[in-house]
């Protein structure tokens, strides 16, 4: 009994050696068939491309052609085509492929008789054309030939080039007409009788186009192309399908062997040997019986589960199982595999020790003859790597990559389904905006590593104070989010805000540096706030600028004055769309005195809004409204015109006024038709471009440089002056004051408050008045009310100067009123 075990044992690694054989030698035959097959794919297409150059030769009539060219590929085509007969087409594909062949070469004899035909034809065409010509020019030049027989041989011959031309002509109209000529020369009769000929080759070159037309060489090549894919294709599906019984055969014989393991001592090592053939794969492999008891693992899978093959065999595989997943998933998985024969897809399994790991699984059913399930085929491929990349990917999509919170998105969606979440269970949330005090002092003066460290040990303070189910996010540079969930009143987000607030107090010990910094903190809540996603990040938001108002280190609720004034300033800039067609917005004038003899040279012009609703609303609010809204083009054009409107009325008043100096926001440069209308209302008014000072601020010059140099340079060229105001005041720049088209520097008057008794002042007021001449610019003070500054600034070379020491801003009569009763200039 044992014998025969040992012979049966013998016998099925013979045939397992055996189908190793026929399958290494079944791949090698499937490699020549695929090498056969792009060689006869490569003759095909070259016949395509020599059948192709035969078409283009053949279209080439009446010219002198190349004839060894073409001999070169019916030679190539020849030896192509011979090529192909001679490969084993029969064996490789089939006998259908070779008679398509044989069809090739018949339809090729065929057109080579027409390549022949053409040859001589064209030839032939070509001497009658020549001679054609020649006697066409000697008829003409011969004397005693009558000219209305020249003229018919000129009609007769510009009609020889049409149809060179293929332009379709009556040939029985020509021969009529060529029938006509009077013989009187012998020239005459010549090109009569080659006329005709050509007319004959013509015809001719027709009948072989059209019998070239109908040889379809280039369709039937192609159709043997196809045909040779088709085979191709339907014996490479026929390989796949038996490369999967080579498998399942090879799969069979390993089961035999399996089973005999069980039933003789003897035969462990031959099955041993067999079992190595998965031992050195990368997968994990495991076979069961049809009760899913586990007969075989391999090492892979003892590396992958901590499980040893001894520990897994008789166990079920669901020792795995990491119970990640429901019941029904593993019910649905064994229906499938029921179904179908087969299931797989990525799934976390659990080790010995209980840890969890991804693998990518396969479970297949094996049946025996009467389809009976017998086994069960499983692999594990570890996917870990995989996953922790995609992981890595996602965190980095979904995390801020310095301090590893939540970013904006990731923060937007987990807010969203908290949303749903509370709504669904009618609780109640916080919104905490968190903004750090004084974190761009740290970053701009210690630099940006020490910022990025400050940022990574409050994200790390924050975490500390709040519970694991709350969501804390980094939005911004220092801008942080917190969500509470479940909160039961607006006394537990304050309660957190005080923690966080004393979290943050502490001193940070950084790179040898001790930093304190402070939180300023708004709060919105969900749904007394509102149940908007957007609306409650912008309370937030505004909550924590009314907290930084308060005096920072503090936080603050949003509540309703917050809402009405975010709803008044909506209600302003819906009223101010409105104020030009209501009439509600006008000039002010504030005179500019020459320091050295008093005497107003100029006003500057400013906008003034008074509105039933609002009152008299101040410039500084409602032109930021204007420059946010994009309103501020269109009260800019009001401004211009206006002011070119009153200095047009005081000119023709008498009074001599310089020019009017007017606001440009810096939106106004990126109208693309400020120039052009500029011009258009200074012309409406009769004035020039010289009579408008532009002032516009630091801050334009240093945003887009490029473009707004060009802009500021074409201002320049067309007569305007170019003022900067508020110099002085954080933007400036040196570069800058060479490189733009400045006439004028307007000290702010900020630094003309406190002279002359503020040393600093006056040491800045005298370098930016020294600066300004030594650059050839004039200079204007702005802000002067005493009359300790006028005297100053003129001691110390200022040339002009505004304020309410000499006059407030005026509306247009009163303006008119004071330059008519000034006395100043008279003291």
């Amino acid at each position: 009994m044992l014998l025969k075990k040992l012979d049966f044992t013998y016998t099925i690694l013979t045939i397992l050696f055996s189908i190793s054989i026929v399958i290494i030698f079944y791949f090698y035959k499937m490699n020549q068939k695929i090498t056969t097959y792009e060689n006869y794919a490569l003759q095909l297409e070259k016949l395509k491309v020599l059948d192709k150059e035969f078409d283009n030769f053949l279209l080439q009539k009446y010219t002198y052609n190349n004839y060894d060219s073409i001999a070169s590929f019916i030679q190539e085509f020849d030896d192509t085509l011979n090529k192909l007969k001679t490969l084993n087409m029969h064996s490789d594909f089939s006998t259908e492929f070779e008679t398509t062949v044989e069809d090739i070469t018949q339809l090729y004899q065929k057109k080579s008789l027409q390549i022949e035909d053409y040859k001589a034809i064209n030839s032939a065409s070509i001497n009658s054309l020549s001679y054609l010509f020649d006697l066409k020019s000697n008829i003409v030049k011969t004397k005693n030939i009558r000219a209305e027989n020249k003229k018919v041989i000129e009609n007769l011959t510009f009609e020889v080039m049409q149809l060179c031309l293929d332009v379709p002509l009556n040939n029985r109209a020509l021969n009529l007409r060529i029938n006509a000529l009077q013989s009187e020369h012998k020239y005459i009769e010549f090109y009569v009788l080659h006329f005709k000929k050509f007319l004959t080759y013509n015809q001719e070159f027709h009948d072989n186009k059209q019998l070239l037309n109908n040889i379809k060489l280039y369709a039937l090549i192609s159709s043997a192309k196809n045909k040779l894919d088709t085979i191709y294709h339907t014996q490479m599906r026929e390989n796949q399908y038996i490369t999967i019984l080579f498998f399942i055969g090879s799969l069979l014989m390993l089961l035999i062997l399996i089973y005999t393991h069980y039933h003789s001592r003897k035969s462990s090592q031959i099955l041993h040997l067999y079992a190595s053939v998965f031992k050195d794969t990368q997968e994990g492999i495991l076979i069961t019986d049809a009760e899913s008891s586990i007969l075989f693992a391999n090492r892979s899978l003892e590396i992958l589960t901590g499980y040893t093959t001894k520990q897994m065999i008789g166990e079920r595989p669901n020792i795995f199982q990491s119970h990640s997943y429901s019941p029904h998933y593993y019910a649905q998985m064994w229906e499938e595999i029921k179904k179908t024969g087969k299931w797989q897809g990525r799934i976390k399994n659990k080790k010995q020790d209980g840890t969890l790991y991804p693998v990518w699984l396969t479970i297949s059913s094996i049946t025996n003859d009467e389809n009976q399930i017998v086994n069960y085929f499983a692999t594990q491929t570890d996917i870990r790597e995989i996953v922790q990349s995609q992981e890595k990917i996602e965190h980095i999509a979904y995390h801020d990559s310095l301090t590893g919170l939540d970013n904006r998105i990731s923060f937007e969606e987990k807010f969203k389904q908290s949303l749903k979440i509370s709504h669904r269970n009618q609780q109640k949330m916080a919104l905490l905006f968190i903004d750090l005090d004084r974190f761009k002092d740290i970053n701009d003066t210690l630099g940006h590593h020490i910022g990025d460290k400050l940022l990574l040990e409050v994200a790390q303070r924050l975490t500390a104070v709040l519970r694991e189910t709350d969501l804390l996010a980094r939005i911004g540079g220092d801008e942080f989010v917190i969500v509470l969930e479940d909160i039961a009143h607006k006394s537990n987000a304050a309660q957190i805000s005080e923690k966080i607030i004393v979290a943050l107090k502490e001193p940070f010990h950084i790179d040898q540096h001790e930093l304190s910094t402070s939180a300023s903190i708004g709060i919105s809540f969900y749904p007394d706030d509102t149940d908007d996603f957007d609306d409650l990040l912008k309370f937030a938001d505004s909550a924590m600028y009314k907290a930084k108002e308060s005096g920072k280190d503090t936080f603050a609720f949003y509540d309703a004055k917050l809402y009405e004034k975010i709803t008044h300033n909506l209600r302003l800039e819906h009223a101010l769309k409105n104020a030009l067609e209501n009439n509600e917005l006008y000039l002010n004038f504030q005179p500019q005195y020459a320091l050295k003899d008093r005497a107003i040279i100029s006003a500057e012009a400013l906008v003034r809004w008074n509105t039933q609703e609002f009152g008299m609303v101040p410039p500084d609010v409602f032109i930021p409204l204007a420059e946010n809204s994009g309103l501020i083009i269109e009260i800019g054009y009001f401004v211009f015109e206006a002011s070119c409107q009153f200095l047009s009325k005081l000119r023709a008043q008498g009074h001599s006024i310089k020019y009017i100096a007017i606001n440009l926001s810096s939106n106004q440069f990126k109208d693309t038709k400020l120039l052009k209308t500029f011009a258009s209302i200074l012309a409406r008014y009769d004035l020039q471009a010289s009579d408008i000072e532009i002032e516009i601020t630091e801050r334009y010059i240093m945003q887009d440089n490029d473009k707004n140099l060009l802009i500021l340079q074409e201002l320049q060229n067309q007569g305007y002056s170019i003022s900067i105001d508020d110099f002085g005041t954080g933007y400036s720049s040196m570069s800058y004051l060479k490189t733009f088209p400045i006439d004028m520097i307007k000290i702010d008057k900020s630094f003309i408050d406190n002279l002359p008794t503020d040393l600093n002042d006056v040491a800045i007021t005298k370098a930016i008045l020294a600066l300004s001449k030594s650059l050839g610019y004039d200079n204007v003070a702005e802000g002067i009310e005493t009359i300790e500054q006028e005297q100053f600034l003129a001691q110390q070379g200022c040339k002009y100067g505004q304020g309410y020491h000499f006059s407030k801003p005026l509306n247009e009569n009163d303006f008119i009123n004071f330059i008519d009763n000034d006395t100043r200039k008279l003291i």
